[in-house]
């Protein structure tokens, strides 16, 4: 698993994954959420740090309003994202832009990668 540890503001882990960040090349298919074993959520880290995985009601709600907030930062920002990948990670960036568009950015896409992440960690609270 790719991970940051950010200690500029306490200690939060930054999952990154530059394999699959263009949807590990597959343009012409549709993107799908990650499995269970390819997440954040199935690392011995999280297990560590969350042994019970107690993730009470509250948590998750701020959770949900944290990633909604972070996608719409992302869509509001997309022309500045697009400019950091580099040219040889794709041969068309106006396809993979567009794709993100459609599929990425869509209300459809974010409930759903939250809602597995939700089945991941085993929580009732959708």
């Amino acid at each position: 698993m790719n991970l940051l540890l950010d200690v500029s503001n306490g200690y939060n882990l930054i999952p990154i994954d530059h394999g699959a960040i263009l949807n590990t090349s597959l343009l012409d298919s549709a993107i799908s959420v990650l499995t269970e074993t390819e997440c954040v959520t199935n690392t011995d880290l999280m297990r560590h740090l969350h042994p019970k995985r107690d993730f009470n009601k509250m948590f998750i709600s701020e959770l949900k309003d944290n990633f909604y907030l972070c996608t719409l930062k992302c869509r509001q920002n997309f022309d500045e994202i697009l400019n950091y990948i580099p040219p040889d990670w794709t041969p068309d960036l106006k396809k993979v832009a567009d794709k993100i568009k459609n599929q990425v950015f869509s209300k459809k896409w974010e409930d759903e990668v939250f809602d597995t992440f939700l089945d991941y960690i085993n929580s009732p609270f959708k």
